[in-house]
């Protein structure tokens, strides 16, 4: 039997640790107490992409939110009374005896320019007849394939879509369904028309002034 070198003893007692000795080495090791982790906080939405898109929708009997005059060219005429005609007697510093007589006068020849004014307008909107734009629009039903014929305002001999109105030209049915309640009231207003309270008598009182029929 050969001799056992020392050499190739303290060679094998100096050896490395073998893979099982170091897996029992990292067991041994002491382990830190688990951290809680913190809920990730996702960045908020755009509101355009966390909320539907919602369309208002205009209820019939709604109430016009533009509190915005017609702008009459020519303003439709005021009758005079004695009441505006003694506030303007007041006005002109007049002795009290005689407010009373020059109110009378004041009212006397409002009356007579009222009534003269009156004439001149009566003739002038009997001159514009609209009966030949509302015969073609009837026959061009919803006015896709063929536009309406648009039909001046009363009060001026404008279009619609001028200044002062700037109203857009219902050219067809849907542009008519379209409009605003105020839009609705200035082209009532712009043909002279009665102005309903809901939106659908509104757009009923139009059909059948321009000539539609669908």
């Amino acid at each position: 039997m050969p001799p056992v070198l020392r050499s190739h003893t303290k060679r094998a007692a100096g050896a490395t640790p073998t893979a099982t000795s170091q897996i029992d080495n990292t067991k041994k090791k002491p382990q830190l107490p688990a951290t809680k982790k913190k809920p990730q906080i996702k960045a908020p939405l755009d509101q355009a992409q966390s909320k539907p898109l919602q369309v208002a929708s205009t209820p019939d009997d709604i109430e016009d939110t533009e509190d915005k005059p017609y702008p009459y060219v020519y303003k439709p005429l005021e009758k005079p009374s004695w009441e505006q005609a003694r506030r303007d007697a007041i006005a002109t510093g007049a002795h009290a005896c005689y407010i009373d007589d020059i109110a009378q006068t004041k009212l006397t020849f409002a009356t007579a320019l009222y009534k003269f004014c009156k004439v001149v307008d009566d003739n002038r909107f009997s001159l514009y007849d609209a009966s030949f734009a509302r015969d073609l629009n009837l026959q061009r039903r919803d006015g896709l394939k063929f536009s309406y014929e648009i039909m001046p305002f009363i009060d001026s001999s404008l279009l619609p879509s001028a200044e002062p109105y700037t109203l857009p030209l219902i050219r067809n049915a849907q542009v008519l369904h379209e409009l605003s309640m105020r839009e609705l009231s200035w082209y009532l207003q712009g043909y002279g028309l009665p102005v309903p309270c809901s939106r659908s008598e509104r757009i009923d009182v139009l059909k059948k002034y321009i000539g539609i029929n669908v």
